[in-house]
């Protein structure tokens, strides 16, 4: 891999999209719960705050995604975050050597 390579790498770990509202808190608990457990970065971002997201407040909220790709919004999915999450987990970094 070329060293410019590694600017165009997606983010590693989960990012979560929310507002104030209680459906994103749960969101928050249970994707806290499941980081911690596949020992996976969590970010926490405030729709409110990001450019072009404040619309989704309360209507899309809350949005998460997995190593940079799409996994869910408005609904709360613990399943389809449990295996998102365990699968960026089992996925070893590039470089990284496992054995």
């Amino acid at each position: 891999m070329k060293s410019s390579d590694l600017c165009s790498l997606k983010p590693r770990g989960v990012t979560l999209y929310r507002c104030n509202c209680k459906y994103c808190d749960m969101a928050e608990e249970d994707l806290s719960r499941l980081s911690s457990h596949f020992k996976v970065a969590m970010t926490i971002k405030e729709v409110e705050k990001e450019p072009g997201m404040a619309r989704c407040a309360g209507w899309s909220t809350p949005i998460v995604y997995v190593d940079g790709q799409f996994v869910s919004h408005y609904a709360l999915s613990v399943p389809k975050w449990k295996k998102a999450i365990r699968d960026s987990a089992a996925r070893p970094l590039i470089g990284e050597v496992r054995t």
